[in-house]
């Protein structure tokens, strides 16, 4: 499975997201747009419209092939509150 994934990315089929140092997922998704990760229900979501200005003067030095932004903190569960684990017995507490 990991050679099929592969060879989707070198075809731009399916983009790698490095979450973590041991996390590694892939996305179908190839358009330009961000990725947010809930730390308690452990879902990852596309973000659209995320604009970065790699055209600044500050960028012009460089060579820019690959931009990842990646965001992490707390998804609105479906009542809009904020989803947030406490403890170790990971109890779901909304504030």
């Amino acid at each position: 499975m990991y050679n099929t994934l592969s060879l989707f990315e070198k075809k731009n089929i399916a983009g790698r997201i490095n979450i973590d140092e041991n996390e590694i997922r892939f996305d179908l998704n190839t358009d330009n747009h961000a990725h947010f990760k809930c730390i308690s229900c452990k879902k990852i979501f596309d973000i659209k419209d995320v604009n970065i200005d790699i055209n600044n003067k500050y960028m012009k030095k460089y060579k820019i092939l690959k931009t990842s932004v990646f965001f992490q903190g707390y998804a609105k569960n479906v009542n809009g509150q904020i989803r947030r684990n406490y403890g170790k017995n990971k109890i779901e507490r909304t504030v």
